[in-house]
């Protein structure tokens, strides 16, 4: 087997090349970042012409990387390439999805629920749960002096972003039933753990409304689509339900804020900033007592990249309610997981009490993230549909 794999600075890029060696395999790597991902005729010319001169000396079996690439999927298709790509967003950060459909793809998803929503729209891909690098998260951590680690101890960590988003702006030119509409779709949502809900609410007729205000009340030509407000919307449900936590949290305990955003509001929160997830997001996992995770909305039921590195780094771990994170493992004994704030303040209360309880959750929630392999078992899996 032979295959080309694009590296553009994703996470746990690395971690696919020792996957790659540990199975055998033969491969090229393209590295090159870009930020248009749809119209990029530079990056097009060129990896296209890359492949051809591959290609000409020894065949190529497949293309392979990390989240999926439209113009890849397009090059692969024309050349009769299968191109394999596992994508770890939620949703799928391009405009046009018709490339998708190429009998080439072996597109595979970490999210079920994303899965499901594909198979609507004619889309074929697999559901392929995310793992993290559990050696080098470890590495980190042990080669780490105890001095240096004492920067990184919190009673409550978050790592993420605040999601600060153009919400105001995009409704304000509304009308005051579509503004009173998508706020109670938000409301909604926010109370709903485990199921999601704005899309079926992201009607055609609203969008139909939202545009006729942009037309009628703003100069600029200004008109928006389903996923563009759909993704606006989860943004901001995740936003709101970010700074709650945070601030409520921080009014009794020591809350730690790993985050290029910051949000004047919150003012007990410790913002320590932008944290390199390579080379020290491990450290915080492993210091923190708690270590939150909150989800973006738009994750209908998978288990994001940061549940499995938090695990991966020792730490003890408090979520957020999603359905697979409940179907791979045990609640309460090897994660804890929330329906609500309210539930959440008194969950976090009684493990930063209960250092015992934690410790042995911890332990267990380790184990079980040892029980389903690696990174190297996934793409094992993946190059098996070649």
């Amino acid at each position: 087997m032979r295959l080309v794999y694009w590296k553009w600075s994703s996470f746990f890029e690395n971690s696919i090349v020792d996957a790659l060696d540990q199975l055998n395999v033969e491969y090229i790597v393209y590295e090159k970042n870009i930020v248009e991902w749809e119209n990029n005729k530079e990056f097009e010319d060129t990896f296209e012409k890359f492949i051809e001169c591959i290609n000409d000396n020894k065949k190529i079996d497949a293309i392979f990387s990390i989240n999926y690439n439209p113009i890849i999927a397009k090059i692969a298709n024309n050349k009769e390439i299968i191109y394999i790509s596992w994508i770890y967003d939620s949703p799928i950060h391009i405009r046009d999805l018709s490339t998708m459909k190429y009998k080439t793809n072996r597109i595979f998803t970490f999210d079920r629920g994303q899965v499901e929503c594909f198979k609507k729209q004619g889309i074929e891909s697999f559901h392929l749960p995310l793992r993290c690098d559990y050696n080098h998260l470890q590495k980190i951590i042990r080669e780490t002096k105890a001095s240096k680690m004492e920067e990184y101890k919190s009673d409550i960590s978050f790592v993420g972003k605040l999601y600060d988003n153009d919400y105001p702006s995009v409704i304000e030119p509304l009308y005051d039933y579509e503004k009173g509409y998508i706020e109670g779709v938000i409301r909604s949502q926010m109370q709903l753990y485990g199921a999601y809900i704005v899309d079926e609410l992201v009607t055609n007729n609203l969008i139909k409304k939202m545009n006729q205000a942009y037309k009628e009340r703003v100069k600029e030509k200004f008109q928006v689509t389903n996923r563009q407000i759909e993704f606006l919307i989860a943004s901001e449900i995740t936003r709101r339900e970010r700074r709650i936590v945070l601030t409520i949290l921080s009014h009794e305990n020591n809350v730690v804020l790993y985050s290029n955003e910051n949000n004047e509001k919150m003012k007990d929160v410790i913002n320590k900033g932008y944290i390199d997830y390579d080379t020290k997001l491990p450290l915080v996992f492993y210091n923190s007592k708690i270590n939150l995770n909150i989800s973006l909305k738009t994750i209908r039921t998978g288990i994001p990249l940061r549940v499995w590195e938090i695990l991966g780094s020792d730490g003890f771990l408090i979520s957020n309610f999603q359905e697979e994170l409940a179907e791979y493992f045990d609640i309460g004994n090897d994660i804890v997981l929330y329906d609500d704030v309210e539930q959440l303040v008194g969950l976090t209360d009684f493990y930063l009490r209960n250092e015992s309880e934690r410790n042995r959750i911890r332990e267990n929630g380790i184990k079980r993230l040892k029980s389903y392999g690696t990174i190297k078992d996934q793409v094992k899996r993946m190059l098996e549909q070649i």
